[in-house]
């Protein structure tokens, strides 16, 4: 593991392993909790248990909701979309250069497998070899970068989904110290069940 890695993952686990996360005090009439989980936003427990709600991905609600309250977040999204759908022409044009190779190459190997004389396919496949080395030769510097770049996307990629979850974690724990019910709640539906099962029981055992 190198060094920038090892600290991501320092930096990741340091942020989930937060016990305590200090949440904006109140002012009079407003709530922390993020507008994507008001009552409206989320299924009712018999939604959720029959699967009639259909709502939409909601870390995705959660972090649109973030842009929203946060211009820079919002400017730094804009800019990230827009640098991913920019045409890239430098990429188009060694990709198709790069294929165009890659399928010559593979096609000839399929014709080289027709040969049935032995000895000229066996040269065949000498020449092709040397002819794929010179291209690999040629193409290096090129394959280098063309590499670090393919790992660039992916990290850039990995560093978007981080930024999305730590955002929208910090908004879940507003929700979760905010929104929990009281416990006094469940205590009580659990007894009314209790009640329940002992007068069914009752009537079951012919009492």
């Amino acid at each position: 593991m190198n060094l920038r890695t090892f600290l991501i993952s320092l930096f990741v686990a340091t942020c989930w392993s937060c016990a305590e996360v200090p949440t904006p005090p109140h002012s009079e009439g407003e709530s922390t909790t993020p507008k994507a989980l008001s009552e409206d936003a989320i299924p009712s427990a018999i939604e959720a248990v029959s699967g009639s709600y259909r709502g939409s991905n909601l870390l995705e609600k959660l972090y649109m909701e973030a842009q929203s309250n946060d211009p820079n977040l919002e400017q730094l999204e804009e800019d990230w979309k827009a640098f991913r759908e920019a045409p890239k022409d430098s990429l188009n044009a060694y990709s198709k250069y790069r294929q165009t190779n890659l399928q010559y190459m593979s096609q000839v190997t399929g014709y080289i497998q027709r040969i049935q004389d032995t000895l000229l396919r066996e040269q065949m496949e000498l020449s092709l070899q040397i002819f794929r080395e010179e291209y690999e030769n040629r193409v290096a510097h090129h394959e280098a970068e063309w590499q670090q770049i393919d790992s660039l996307h992916t990290r850039l990629e990995d560093y978007h989904l981080m930024l999305m979850i730590m955002i929208t974690a910090d908004m879940m724990r507003n929700y979760q110290a905010n929104e929990l019910p009281d416990l006094g709640g469940l205590q009580s539906t659990k007894q009314e069940y209790l009640d329940w099962e002992s007068r069914m029981g009752d009537w079951l055992k012919g009492e």
